[in-house]
């Protein structure tokens, strides 16, 4: 079966955060890489989180920025994104703003 992914963002880069539409998995948040057909592994669809208000709540909490490396895949886990990773900047996480009364 051929995955059903609907994009609902995307990256400067190509790259999709999309949502799965597959019965198995769905509403799944996805991502969809775009580097499996110019000299990429050719592994695609990571989970991100579990559903989309799953993963919103969650990319909140680190100012909806992406990775300081631009590169979701350097903070995927096996069961989502790792929202703990150094590789989001403190500067912009939710707790900061609250630690420093901005």
């Amino acid at each position: 079966m051929s995955p059903i992914l609907r994009a609902i963002h995307r990256e400067g880069n190509g790259d999709f955060i999309s949502i799965d539409l597959n019965s198995d998995r769905f509403g799944m948040i996805i991502f969809d890489s775009h580097d499996w057909l110019d000299g990429g592994t050719g592994e695609n669809g990571f989970l991100m989180a579990p559903d989309l208000l799953t993963f919103i709540e969650r990319w909140g909490h680190v100012c909806f920025c992406p990775p300081k490396t631009l590169c979701w895949k350097s903070v995927l886990k096996n069961d989502g994104v790792d929202w703990d990773s150094d590789h989001f900047d403190a500067e912009f996480r939710l707790c900061h703003f609250m630690k420093n009364g901005k």
